[in-house]
């Protein structure tokens, strides 16, 4: 049997975009009143609705909103199955601090997308080539490093480095942009 490249592809793509939602994604799930023993199967559910509608997410949309949308439905649907869960039992003050840290989690992702759409721009253009190449049209390492004529450990360590640099970057734009 041959090998499914495409489904190679999709699954790299899908863990790109995932893992660094995933967090965030969990603590939307626990602020919306999901038990905590029900949490990892609720966020086990909007893993896989993310990864089999992937192909119908608009890169032009921030990914953690697109994620959100699906979690909205997927604990929606938690709690219809569970009229008993915690959420009913909650004080409305308590619903309404769940409700508030939620929006803080969201505005905080919100200026992480803006830092990172900032920092992006204020890379050198080979640097924002590359960054394009593998995570905008998800080449694989191997497809940039024939495409430039470099080899495939060249182009993860300028990765690295340009992620490290990024990260920096998202860093202090979002400490400068609150405050803190």
């Amino acid at each position: 049997m041959a090998p499914d490249f495409a489904r190679d592809d999709n699954d790299e793509r899908f863990q790109r975009k995932w893992l660094p939602v995933q967090a965030s994604v969990m603590a939307y799930v626990l602020a919306h009143g999901v038990a905590r023993q029900d949490a990892e199967d609720v966020l086990q559910d909007i893993a896989l609705a993310v990864y089999r509608s992937l192909e119908r997410y608009d890169e032009s949309r921030a990914f953690v909103a697109w994620a959100m949308g699906i979690a909205r439905h997927k604990v929606c649907d938690y709690h219809r199955r569970r009229p008993l869960a915690l959420w009913p039992l909650l004080s409305e003050e308590a619903k309404q601090q769940l409700e508030q840290a939620a929006v803080n989690l969201t505005q905080e992702c919100d200026h992480r997308v803006w830092a990172m759409h900032e920092c992006v721009r204020l890379l050198g253009r080979a640097a924002r080539s590359l960054v394009e190449r593998y995570y905008r049209h998800d080449e694989s390492v191997a497809e940039i490093a024939s495409a430039l004529q470099l080899t495939a450990s060249n182009v993860k360590v300028r990765l690295h480095r340009i992620r490290k640099s990024l990260r920096c970057c998202v860093e202090n734009r979002t400490t400068s942009r609150t405050g803190s």
